[in-house]
């Protein structure tokens, strides 16, 4: 499966917890899961642990194991060597933490135009990828 957008853990979340405090933000996550996307191996790890442990309505275990067998028949890309490798580069090159740049190495061996993401600045363009934070309202983006 092609992928031209990944999407990242603060995403998933979103659309995953349906008593969200944000119907706005609920509703723009559950579309962005509609589309073609990618994701890795390490978002779905963050997702299962943060879903299950730190959002405000924690999801019951079976729920976020769900969630997981559901978003694996997706594109993931796994956390390798040569991905690290790729993470540290970019990490050096952007000075961005190794997590993000992890997520972002992730994003551009799947070939994905677009990270949509909270975590990195939106608007900026790191190696390949654009980063969008869906959850802005249309204001300038910082070019990268």
């Amino acid at each position: 499966m092609i992928a031209e957008t990944f999407l990242d853990t603060s995403i998933l979340l979103e659309a995953a917890n349906g008593a969200s405090a944000s119907p706005h933000r609920h509703g723009i996550a559950q579309g962005l899961l509609t589309t073609p996307f990618g994701t890795s191996a390490q978002v779905l790890s963050e997702f299962y642990t943060l879903a299950t442990r730190s959002i405000p309505q924690p999801l019951p275990e079976e729920t976020a194991s769900r969630w997981v067998e559901l978003l694996s028949q997706k594109t993931v890309q796994p956390v390798d060597a040569g991905l690290v490798t790729s993470s540290i580069a970019l990490s050096r090159e952007h000075d961005a933490a190794p997590g993000d740049t992890l997520i972002l190495a992730a994003a551009e061996r799947l070939g994905c135009k677009t990270l949509f993401s909270e975590r990195l600045t939106h608007g900026k363009t790191y190696g390949s990828v654009r980063v969008v934070n869906p959850f802005l309202d249309d204001t300038p983006a910082e070019e990268g």
